[in-house]
């Protein structure tokens, strides 16, 4: 027992290690985040949760959704990782890294992912890790991939989809609802708008998304097909 004690403990510190030696910065994390699909690094993965949940964007709360629809769409079909994931929070896990993996594990929603949530709720037992489970439960079981984008925090979530796996179907969910800048109503034109901006923004970083595009639009029509034309030749210009 002493030896695996000793064992478990070599991990904690090698793994906090990498983290400090990965992240020296925010900067460096949000750039592992942005173009993670470009190089996919799955060791990276767990310290990179364990920098971001210590680091001044966690106390970012709206960072923390988007951010958890990253690790999602990494994990998701990785069980492996998953494991690995909570056998390190179990490990040394805090109340905000404990909370933020419930979060993950709640929206990757699959059986091992429940069943995990299920058990790790009752070894888990601080009160407010307990009072996190159930907000994020109550708000999380939403498949935006399932839908139009409702809000500006769904275009935030999708795009934190686009950023792990490079989803042809994430930047095309997005332009989906381009035509609301000219044709919404209220607050659905400011839907559109950032839609508009948040697309052409990201044009201009990742030659995928102006790729995507460039292919879309070939299959748009009326406003919409309009819409994606400004934004390539806005990204194409710059």
């Amino acid at each position: 027992m002493k030896k695996l004690v000793f064992v478990c403990s070599l991990t904690i510190i090698s793994t906090v290690s990498f983290a400090t030696e990965l992240f020296q910065t925010v900067t460096d994390f949000q750039r592992f985040y942005t173009y993670y699909y470009l190089n996919p690094q799955r060791e990276k993965v767990i310290p990179s949760i364990d920098y971001y949940v210590e680091s001044k964007l966690y106390e970012r709360i709206k960072s923390r959704t988007p951010i958890a629809h990253f690790y999602a769409s990494i994990l998701r079909f990785d069980n492996e990782h998953l494991l690995d994931l909570i056998e390190w929070q179990s490990q040394a896990g805090t109340m905000n890294s404990r909370g933020f993996t419930i979060e993950i594990l709640v929206i990757v929603n699959t059986d091992v992912s429940t069943g995990l949530v299920q058990k790790y709720r009752k070894s888990w037992s601080d009160e407010a890790v307990q009072e996190r489970i159930a907000v994020i439960e109550n708000a999380s079981r939403d498949d935006i991939m399932a839908r139009a984008p409702k809000s500006m925090e769904d275009l935030d979530n999708i795009w934190s989809i686009f950023f792990a796996t490079g989803s042809e179907e994430a930047v095309e969910k997005v332009a989906s609802i381009l035509y609301l800048r000219k044709r919404g109503k209220g607050a659905d034109i400011m839907l559109g708008e950032g839609a508009y901006w948040s697309l052409l923004s990201n044009a201009k970083q990742h030659g995928k998304v102006l790729k995507i595009l460039k292919s879309e639009v070939k299959r748009a029509k009326g406003v919409g097909k309009r819409e994606l034309e400004e934004v390539i030749r806005s990204a194409s210009r710059n």
